[in-house]
């Protein structure tokens, strides 16, 4: 069976447990490996895979090696090492036993805009699964995915070069009303605790905020309090539209239990926060599970979070909860449903003024990794036609964590991607959709001779009651673009055209 992708750094969904490897004159490095592997200490699993591989005799063995030094570098999102490590393990006859082993080559080679590869590899895997859906879809993500990339939108995006470093940087949120200071995740050297996290090889993420000047220039990065970040992993937050509380992801550790995430909030007192505190949206005893990327409606009366919750389509899925005000608690989460979720991964929700939901998903029809979507509410609490962005907000790698300028404009804003070109692993980017500008060309031409007629008058009245005269030129053409920096010719806005010379 295809499992779900688990995506990274931004969603730790299961404590991390620190390897206590003794010295001794004999290393089981396999068994090692496969513990790390299973409490998703990627970065630890490598090297002892690394050293099992070479101690290894038996091919077998050898073959599933590869595959799960392929499987931690997928997870550490690093295609490129993860596709050498498949075809290693394919070399080695895995596929006979792993048929899986085609599907996950062909998802790092669409991370890394290999479509035309990726798709030989998913009807490679379709060879030995014939009934596979999921593998058919992904075919079809290719071929669209290549078509988008020709047909860009207008979207112009930009490396936020002075918040980012060469570390995680992920996942922005607004601190203030003004939309003049940002809040997001971060491993960079600064964060709460010395220890690294074993899953990544960096720090662990801490909520960090970044100001904007007069001139639109951020100012240096400064970590939030400790009544916020801990030495564990926190990231993906929300705040208020008073900017009164902020609602963030926090993935405690304890020794020797499996413990996922949590959303917690904090109200805010002067220029200091409060004590975080813990939302109870769990089921009783399934603290294992996780929660997490919460964002608000307008009036804070519901929450939408990501979670993999029993109940839902499949990998993580979004949930929404209501605030009981009278009781002061958030209600039993709700599932999105299919129109949403689906069996891949949906995360990073984000709700607009309008009501929209735009969110980052592994199993609607994608470029590659996460993309990001916007599906419109036609109810309350629901959400139907689901879209993907398309490219260049969307990219071979991961996309998610969008946000806007000013939510009842959603031309500008920002989001994360791992694309190449970048900082470090996951950075900010900015985007800005240029308004459509438009021009009418009048070319006046002799109805019997067709030659051009020069010095002919053009009157253009359009449906705004607005009036513009024009005269055309010696090649019997009048321009109507700009003047003074007025556009004459607006969107959905019709034309009459009259035209008149003297004499004829």
């Amino acid at each position: 069976m295809i499992r779900s992708y688990q995506t990274k750094i931004m969603f730790c969904f299961s404590v991390i447990f620190l390897l206590n490897i003794s010295v001794m004159s004999q290393k089981n490095f396999t068994k090692e490996a496969d513990y790390a592997f299973d409490n998703e200490s990627y970065f630890s699993a490598i090297e002892l895979y690394k050293k099992a591989y070479v101690k290894e005799k038996k091919p077998t063995e050898k073959a599933r090696i590869s595959f799960q030094m392929a499987e931690c570098y997928r997870y550490l999102i690093e295609p490129e090492q993860a596709e050498t490590f498949y075809n290693t393990a394919i070399k080695l006859k895995y596929h006979k036993d792993n048929p899986d082993v085609y599907f996950y080559l062909a998802e790092v080679l669409k991370e890394e805009g290999e479509y035309k590869e990726a798709e030989e590899s998913f009807r490679k895997y379709l060879e030995l699964v014939p009934d596979s859906k999921l593998a058919k879809d992904e075919i079809e993500s290719c071929e669209l995915a290549m078509k988008w990339k020709d047909e860009p939108t207008k979207h112009i995006i930009q490396n936020e070069q002075q918040i980012n470093s060469s570390s995680y940087d992920y996942s922005s949120a607004w601190g203030d009303k003004k939309h003049k200071v940002l809040i997001f995740s971060s491993s960079r050297p600064g964060s709460t605790g010395e220890e690294f996290d074993e899953r990544t090889g960096e720090s662990y993420m801490d909520l960090w905020t970044t100001t904007r000047d007069n001139k639109g220039k951020w100012g240096e990065p400064q970590i939030l309090s400790e009544a916020i970040n801990t030495p564990d992993n926190e990231g993906a937050a929300v705040l208020t539209r008073k900017a009164d509380m902020i609602f963030f992801t926090r993935c405690p550790r304890e020794k020797k239990e499996n413990i996922g995430c949590d959303i917690f909030y904090a109200e805010r007192s002067g220029d200091k926060w409060k004590q975080a505190k813990k939302i109870e949206l769990k089921p009783d005893t399934a603290a294992y599970l996780s929660c997490g990327h919460p964002t608000l409606n307008n009036n804070a009366s519901y929450m939408i979070f990501a979670s993999d919750m029993p109940g839902g389509q499949g990998g993580k899925d979004l949930w929404i909860t209501e605030y009981n005000k009278r009781e002061k608690v958030w209600g039993a989460p709700e599932n999105l449903g299919p129109t949403i979720n689906t069996a891949g991964d949906e995360m990073f929700p984000h709700l607009t003024d309008k009501g929209t939901l735009y969110f980052s998903s592994t199993g609607h029809l994608g470029m590659g990794g996460l993309d990001l979507f916007k599906a419109e509410k036609t109810d309350e609490k629901k959400w139907e036609n689901v879209e993907n962005l398309k490219y260049p907000l969307n990219s071979a790698e991961h996309d998610y964590g969008i946000i806007f300028e000013t939510n009842s404009d959603e031309r500008r804003g920002f989001f994360t991607s791992n694309r190449n070109g970048g900082n470090g692993r996951d950075d900010l980017y900015s985007f800005n959709l240029p308004p459509l500008l438009f021009s009418l060309i009048v070319e006046v031409k002799d109805k019997e001779t067709l030659l051009p007629v020069p010095g002919a008058t053009i009157q253009l009245t359009g449906s705004d009651g607005s009036q513009i005269t024009k005269t055309t030129d010696a090649d019997g053409v009048a321009i109507f673009e700009e003047e003074n920096k007025k556009r004459f010719i607006l969107k959905e806005t019709g034309y009459k055209i009259e035209v008149t010379k003297e004499g004829s």
